[in-house]
């Protein structure tokens, strides 16, 4: 148990701010894993340093206000942190008791995702027995993605008065781990700082199987396989080979923009306030993603791009406005429904001009859904059938009578009406 209360909250925020610069990118996964340790020292007033005490705090080197200890000096020691599933971590600070801070030197810190003495990754080891000068140590490390965290040594305690442990969940990266691993990375292996590709990025829809895995990593480079659509081509592209126009009309060929190919482009040399280049769905169709490729070297515009997403061919500025700011290499992402959809460039003054290689829109036609929209929605989905592109699953509920993630699963006997929630007489 906790020997005395915990320091109060604004005190302890001020020896965090002294001692470390946090790590804002990532998040403590110490506080989502279960402390165990070899053995449990207590001391003759019955009180047990458990190994919970550790990743409770407070951060300080206080015997006095409760840290994790193994039971006397023994041949071997170990304290580890268990996770519920796989995280790549980047960093760990530690707090070690400052009146016996000898007792970590050579300590050893190990990765592993089985015992602690099977199939283990050093991270760090203590040469030069300097953990006693270190009271306060962040160690970075950059090793493969690990369920459990092992602090080790012979022939003395582990003795740990906090420790921080800093790192993303497999598949997720940045600002609070928030953000998902490009789709395109290998079983969604991704560097927690920089959503890098760790075990490279399958390229099967990529084009000439040419895809980056540096920062921002797993983008096809060449463009996509034709029939693909978006920056990692994961999307069923609704544009390729479809009706494209461009007005002024004869001002270049707009089929070009949906060939597939990013080799070739169209170029807006002038505009003005009714220019466009509009794409004609076979049916209508459900917009998840609109990728567009601009040329590097002739686009000199930027600002005043718009996306517009519409039901008729002269109304487009009635229409939905998907997106409207600055040229993007990225995608777009939205949800649309609708027939047409239509790029306007800015306004071009002087020499300025925009080259578009190619509009890639990712989605399905009505009711669709499926990596090639090869499958129709279930059929008792609310919200005019529309289902989820990827899972199928229902968007706006079921019908009377229906229940489940596809609506496919009728109501129990003497039950009726809408999520079966009535009762039969």
């Amino acid at each position: 148990m906790k020997m005395i209360s915990k320091l109060q909250p604004g005190v302890f925020l001020i020896i965090i701010a002294i001692l470390f610069v946090p790590v804002k990118a990532q998040i403590n996964l110490a506080l989502h894993g279960t402390a165990k340790q070899y053995t449990t020292y207590t001391d003759s007033e019955g009180n047990s340093y458990t190994a919970d005490l550790a990743i409770k705090g407070p951060a300080n080197n206080n015997w006095e206000d409760g840290c994790s200890s193994t039971d006397g000096i023994q041949a071997i020691a170990w304290w580890g942190l268990f996770l519920p599933q796989l995280a790549y971590i980047t960093n760990i600070k530690s707090y070690y008791r400052k009146d016996e801070a000898h007792r970590m030197n050579d300590f050893r810190l190990y990765f592993g995702n089985s015992s602690v003495f099977d199939k283990t990754e050093r991270c760090f080891r203590d040469i030069g027995n300097q953990a006693h000068s270190n009271l306060n140590q962040s160690i970075d490390c950059n090793l493969s993605p690990t369920r459990n965290i092992y602090y080790f040594n012979r022939n003395t305690f582990i003795e740990l008065c906090y420790i921080e442990i800093n790192g993303c969940w497999k598949g997720f990266w940045g600002e609070n781990c928030t953000v998902p691993c490009p789709p395109t990375c290998i079983d969604q292996h991704c560097n927690p700082a920089n959503g890098s590709c760790v075990w490279g990025c399958n390229t099967t829809n990529c084009m000439n199987k040419n895809c980056s895995t540096n920062t921002l990593s797993g983008a096809c480079l060449g463009g996509c396989v034709l029939g693909r659509a978006g920056q990692y081509c994961n999307k069923y592209n609704l544009a390729y080979n479809q009706t494209a126009n461009i007005l002024p009309v004869g001002q270049s060929n707009a089929g070009l923009s949906v060939d597939g190919l990013i080799s070739t482009c169209i170029i807006f040399s002038s505009t003005a306030s009714s220019s466009y280049l509009q794409v004609e769905f076979e049916s209508l169709s459900t917009i998840t993603t609109v990728h567009i490729v601009f040329g590097r070297d002739k686009t000199t515009a930027t600002g005043g791009n718009a996306v517009y997403c519409s039901n008729t061919t002269d109304k487009w500025n009635d229409g939905t406005l998907l997106y409207s700011g600055p040229r993007l290499n990225t995608d777009i992402i939205t949800f649309a429904v609708c027939k047409y959809l239509t790029y306007v460039p800015p306004l071009l003054i002087g020499s300025k001009m925009v080259e578009l290689c190619e509009i890639e829109i990712g989605g399905c036609s009505y009711r669709r859904y499926g990596d090639i929209c090869e499958h129709v929605c279930p059929e008792h989905c609310l919200g005019q059938g529309r289902c989820d592109l990827i899972s199928g699953d229902c968007l706006s509920g079921c019908s009377d009578g229906w229940v489940g993630e596809k609506c496919d699963q009728a109501c129990d006997e003497n039950k009726f009406g809408g999520q079966c929630l009535r009762d039969c007489s």
